[in-house]
C-alpha cells in the first residue's frame, strides 16, 4: 500500500506543480506540495515496515523504535506540509491572481477526491490493524490531500460562477495550512 501512495502522491506532486503553472492556482499548488509532503511521509511508513530478513523479538523492538521515530517524523512533515500551504495563501492573497484554466481545475479536484479518498480510507484501516501511529498519521497526509481535492472543486465551481470571488482559493489554502500546523506540531 505504501508502495501504491508513493507513486500516486509523486504523480500528483508533478500534476499539482504544472497544474499551477498552468492554471496559477495556490490551491493546486498546495495539493501539489501537499503530495509531496505525503510521499515523503508514505518514504517514512515504508522505511517504519522494513524488515527484509524475517522477524524475531531484537528485530521487533527495533522496529517498535521505528515506529516511535516515523510518528515524531510524520508530525513534523505534517507541520511543514501547514506552513507550505499557508505560505502559498498568503501569497496569492497578495498577488491577487485569479484562477486561469477552471477545466483543469475541475478534473485534477475530481479524480484526486476518489483516489487521496480511497487512500485515506485504506492508511486509516490498516494504521487499527497493525496498531501504528505513524501510519495512522500517514492517512491524516492523504486525509489533507482530499480536503484540498475537495476544496479546490468546491472553490473552482464557485469561481467559475462568480470569477469575482478568486480570494476564496487562498483563503481556504490559509484555514487548511493553519489546521495542518496546528495537528502537525501539537501531535
Amino acid at each position: 500500500m505504501s508502495w501504491v501512495s508513493l507513486i500516486l502522491t509523486l504523480i500528483a506532486a508533478i500534476g499539482g506543480i504544472i497544474g499551477y503553472v498552468k492554471a496559477e492556482s495556490t490551491l493546486i499548488l498546495a495539493f501539489g506540495m501537499e503530495n509531496l509532503v505525503d510521499f515523503m511521509s508514505s518514504a517514512i511508513v515504508l522505511w517504519r515496515f522494513y524488515c527484509p530478513h524475517g522477524v524475531d523479538e531484537a528485530k521487533l523492538a527495533k522496529l517498535q523504535k521505528r515506529e516511535e521515530r516515523a510518528s515524531v517524523a510524520i508530525s513534523m512533515v505534517i507541520g511543514i506540509l501547514g506552513t507550505f500551504v499557508f505560505t502559498i495563501g498568503i501569497f496569492d492573497l497578495c498577488e491577487q491572481e485569479k484562477d486561469q484554466d477552471l477545466d483543469l481545475l475541475f478534473t485534477i479536484s475530481f479524480v484526486s477526491i476518489i483516489v487521496f479518498g480511497a487512500l485515506t480510507i485504506i492508511k486509516f484501516q490498516y494504521s487499527r490493524e497493525l496498531d501504528s501511529a505513524s501510519l495512522y498519521k500517514d492517512g491524516i497526509c492523504s486525509l489533507i490531500g482530499t480536503c484540498l481535492s475537495g476544496s479546490l472543486l468546491l472553490t473552482t465551481a464557485i469561481i467559475d460562477k462568480a470569477p469575482n470571488a478568486w480570494y476564496i482559493d487562498p483563503i481556504v489554502s490559509l484555514l487548511i495550512g493553519l489546521s495542518a500546523i496546528v495537528y502537525g506540531w501539537k501531535v
